[in-house]
This record gives C-alpha cells, structure tokens and sequence, in this order.
C-alpha cells in the first residue's frame, strides 16, 4: 500500500488533501443553502401575490355583498345603438354599477374587476366605486359579435344562432401575467412586481348565468349615422396632455351629411367583389343603391339572431325590448318598464336624454331602397319591430330604377346631397 505509506510519511501533503476535501464539503453545503434560500425566496413572493389576491377577493365578497347570487341580464346592443345611456341611466337612476362583458372598459392599464370571485372569465364590473343593486340582477353590456365593423362578407353572412350566442357571453378581460402562471415568475427568476405584464384576453362565460335580456332597438337610420360619428370621434387623438385635439389626417371625412355619404361610399366599394359572391342575385341590385349597405346588412342579420335568442330562451330567459327612441317620447315610463324588468329601485333622478334624427342625412330615394333592402333581409319578428321606422316612405317606393346594369354598380348623381 504505498500510496497510503506516502501520505502517512508526509505530513503536509495529508494537511493539504484535508483543506480540499473541506473546502469541497463547505462548497456543497453552501450551493444548497443557496438553492433553499433562492427557492424560498421565489416561493415567499409566489405564496405573498397568491395571499394579495385572495384577501382582494376576499374584500371584494365582503364590499359586494352576495355577489355570487348573481344573476346576469344581458343588454343586447348593436353597436351605437345607445348602449352608453343605458348604462349610465341605470346607475344614475338607481345609484347601482352595471356589468359589461368588456373588462377593458373599466381600464387599459388595470386588472379587470369580477362581479364574483367564481366568474373568472366574466362579465366585469364598469366601476369599483359604484355598489352593486340589491336584487340579485346585474344588467350587462353585450355586443354579441355585432363589432366586426368594416368587414368583409364572410365574417356576417350566414352567422348561426349557436356563434351568436357565444359571441353573446364571450368578452374581453385585463390579467396579470404573474397572477396567472406561477411559473411564468420561476422561469424568468422574476421577483419584481414593475415587471408584470398586463394583457388583454378573450374570455368566455356560460351561458347558463344569464337569466333575462334586454333588446335594445334603434331606428336604422340613426345607427347608420351613430356608427359614422363613432369612427369619426376615433379619428381624433389627444396631444400628450393637451386638451386640442387632431383629426387623424387618414379620416378625410366632414362630420355632416355630406361627409356621411362619403365615408359610406367608400367603405361600400372596399369589399363589393367578395360580396358579389357572397350577396344573393335579388340582394345585389339593392345593395348598389344602399348607403353603407354592409354595416346595414348587419345590422339586420344582428336583429334577427337577437330575436331568434330570444325565442329560444323564452321561457326560461325572458326579454325587454326596448326602443331607444321611446325615451324621447315617453321618457318616464320607458325607466319605469325598464326598472321594473331588471327588479330594481328608483333612487335618483335619471340622466337626461338627449336626442336628435340624421334622417335627413340620406335622400327620398336612399330612404326607400334601404327600406326594401331592410324587409328583404328581416326576419318576419325583425321586420314587425322595425316597419314603423318607414311608415312615412311607404308610398314612395314603387316604379324606381335600382340602377345596376350589366353587373356594374352605380351611384344616383342627379340627385343632390345639399339638402340631406
């Protein structure tokens, strides 16, 4: 055994194995004191944003009293079809927050806020300082797809009452990356809060929290128009913190008649190819000769899937239709109804009603194609709920030149556009 004699006779080279053999033990034992700390310390701030949003939770069951006996009244709304006032007449009215599936309508920049710690994926709160209503009935925004504004054919034409309902409860929600996924911290080794990441993400709720509905009906005319000042309004942008604002220099479009007319013909050329295939041989003729013929297309086919909702889920989900227009000629009783419906109390005066008709926005002769084009895409329901808008062009419609021929569309220019 020679190699144990040599380290028996010298004694420094035993001294200095020993060294190294410490120096080895104190090296491992300090990597996994490192290893336990470090892990300690990723699953210290994991476990204390797991507490944070739990007592958050926790505060939000206790300021929101009952909240999962919550029971849904969706408001269908086409959009610009005065969904806004009727959010905010019910808070006004009755000093209670309403609900949108649109998380991103209270904030950008902040995390969603859940009517119920059960509804994850929605629908939102518009405000976290507004109380919820005593009843157990929350009205909620919904566009039920109808915001595929500006698109081509395919995207609307055909549209199944299933997708309907699923655009229905289906919405948008502002998360934190970090609150959701644990390990999105652990891999990134990231134990800064500043480096969360806010995203917005589509969500969807069953259908089966929903108990009412509100349908929500505005003359065609005034959403064509309500549509045209929406894009219009988003056409400008604030300079930093000034309070002037800049039109989008792309939007070359008067905010008058004039300017309506030509911002429809140019979104009605845009896709009319794809619709030449997609629109009906009896529907193309029409479809020439109706301003922004698309967005009203939808407009349609949006109504009729909300009625056919609302006939399929009629005994078990009653629905309020409501006009808009009703609150300009019977301001009192159309709250009350609506009040009444959502099982609400009246506490507030309401929120004034503003209102003014862009009929004149479109000449004698549009008035009258899009009257055919309206009952020629309605469904019977649809058409009985929305004849009255053309009673006084009913007799004006015969003997009129659609003005297509040999597969060409053309515009009418002898009529002028000063006077609408």
């Amino acid at each position: 055994m020679p190699f144990v004699a040599f380290i028996i006779k010298d004694g420094k080279l035993v001294s200095l194995i020993g060294k190294v053999i410490s120096l080895i033990i104190m090296s491992v034992m300090t990597c996994s004191i490192t290893r336990i700390m470090s892990k300690s310390l990723l699953s210290s701030r994991t476990a204390s944003r797991r507490a944070m949003i739990e007592t958050k939770e926790e505060v939000n069951d206790d300021v929101n009293d009952n909240n999962e006996d919550r029971k849904i009244v969706l408001l269908l709304t086409f959009p610009n079809s005065g969904t806004t006032y009727i959010t905010k007449l019910i808070t006004s009215v009755t000093g209670t927050v309403t609900g949108t599936n649109y998380g991103d309508e209270y904030s950008e920049t902040k995390e969603s806020l859940l009517i119920s710690p059960k509804w994850e994926e929605g629908p939102f709160l518009v405000s976290n300082d507004t109380p919820l209503p005593a009843s157990s009935y929350i009205l909620t925004k919904t566009h039920c797809g109808g915001w595929f504004f500006n698109s081509p054919p395919e995207f609307y034409i055909g549209e199944t009452l299933e997708l309907f309902e699923e655009h229905c409860v289906t919405g948008t929600k502002m998360i934190l990356i970090s609150q959701y996924h644990d390990d999105y911290i652990n891999d990134n080794n990231d134990i800064n809060d500043d480096n969360d990441e806010l995203i917005k993400d589509v969500v969807q709720y069953e259908l089966h929290t929903v108990h009412k509905s509100v349908h929500l009906i505005r003359n065609p005319f005034d959403n064509l128009v309500s549509r045209f000042h929406h894009e219009y309004t988003n056409a400008y942008y604030k300079k930093h913190k000034k309070i002037q604002a800049t039109l989008d220099p792309s939007f070359n479009y008067q905010y008058n008649a004039k300017g309506f007319q030509s911002w429809c013909r140019d979104i009605d050329t845009r896709y009319w190819q794809e619709e030449l295939r997609y629109y009906s041989n009896e529907i193309i003729p029409l479809a020439s000769l109706v301003p922004c013929h698309a967005e009203l297309y939808r407009y349609i086919i949006w109504h009729n899937n909300a009625f056919s909702f609302s006939d399929k889920y009629k005994l078990t989900k009653p629905t309020h239709v409501l006009y808009y227009e009703d609150f300009q000629t019977n301001f009192e009783y159309s709250i009350q109804e609506l009040i009444d419906f959502l099982e609400l109390k009246r506490i507030h005066k309401p929120l004034p009603f503003t209102f003014g008709e862009n009929i004149h926005y479109f000449t004698i002769q549009q008035r009258v194609h899009i009257e055919k084009f309206t009952k020629m895409l309605s469904s019977n329901e649809t058409w009985n709920y929305l004849k009255h808008y053309f009673l006084d062009i009913d007799n004006a419609h015969d003997n009129h030149n659609y003005g297509y021929h040999n597969g060409h569309r053309h515009h009418h220019t002898s009529m002028s556009l000063d006077d609408v």
